[in-house]
């Protein structure tokens, strides 16, 4: 999971501002104070995994993952967007490509045959938290999710409305004593230090997830100091990524689809 950074007043010790199921990435605390010590998980069962459904899809062929992106409208086509920009950094002849290939000889291909989700029903609202001594803490919503180490097939799951797309949102005051929500205007998303919804930060998000996919990142969801871990893992990326990321919005647009799979697209 990568998190972003949002602007807390928090001081002292770090906390852990959220939940998480699987990996999700996009939800780190900005200048929210020292990294939390404490040991990462380690796996005892290092096989990779079948996806939740328990069985391979029966085509995962660059073309049916393709046409699966433009059935979804224009989201879809932005994820592909983002997809052929992350092909495009595994098959280079960088620092960047080598790490993931140092785990995954096959990564290319694997990364090739993942399913790209969209979740249409996360609201996407920041959490303002208001913690005692009146202390302020804000929590964007969850960028992406992935399992660890699976196979192939299995999905990156991006949330609809969070910095994977947006730049920011809706804020929902919430009180740890409790008592009604209140509502405040848009607050500003973050993926590790790239503004939500720009190229730069779609591409770190898949990049991330995908780490998680062939293990190549630790877990960091559902785990004691899971938002910490996430943030190390983020800026592990970035460590050997950075290069490709920055380049990322200089770069000419990367191959569009196919003129036959736009037509086959019924979606506008």
């Amino acid at each position: 999971m990568a998190l972003s950074r949002l602007t807390s007043n928090v001081s002292g010790d770090c906390r852990v501002l959220f939940s998480l199921h699987f990996t999700e990435a996009g939800n780190v605390p900005v200048d929210g104070g020292p990294s939390c010590a404490g040991t990462r998980p380690l796996r005892t069962d290092k096989s990779r995994t079948m996806p939740l459904d328990g069985a391979f899809p029966a085509d995962d062929s660059p073309d049916s993952v393709e046409s699966e992106l433009l059935a979804k409208g224009k989201r879809g086509r932005e994820l592909l967007a983002t997809r052929n920009e992350v092909l495009s950094v595994l098959q280079g002849n960088t620092g960047c490509s080598a790490w993931y290939l140092s785990k995954d000889a096959d990564a290319v291909a694997m990364f090739r045959s993942l399913h790209l989700a969209l979740d249409e029903h996360d609201p996407g609202l920041v959490r303002k938290i208001l913690l005692p001594q009146r202390e302020l803490l804000y929590v964007q919503p969850y960028v992406a999710r992935a399992q660890q180490f699976v196979g192939p097939g299995s999905t990156i799951t991006v949330n609809e409305h969070g910095a994977f797309f947006e730049d920011a949102r809706g804020v929902v005051l919430v009180r740890e004593e409790g008592g009604p929500a209140t509502y405040e205007p848009a607050h500003m998303l973050r993926v590790g230090v790239y503004r939500g919804g720009t190229e730069e930060a779609r591409v770190l998000t898949l990049l991330h997830e995908f780490g998680h996919v062939i293990d190549l990142l630790p877990l960091d969801a559902g785990v004691p100091d899971g938002p910490e871990i996430s943030m190390h893992n983020t800026d592990l990326v970035l460590d050997h990524c950075k290069a490709e990321l920055e380049a990322v919005s200089k770069a000419p647009k990367r191959s569009s689809p196919s003129q036959a799979l736009l037509r086959a697209s019924s979606h506008p």
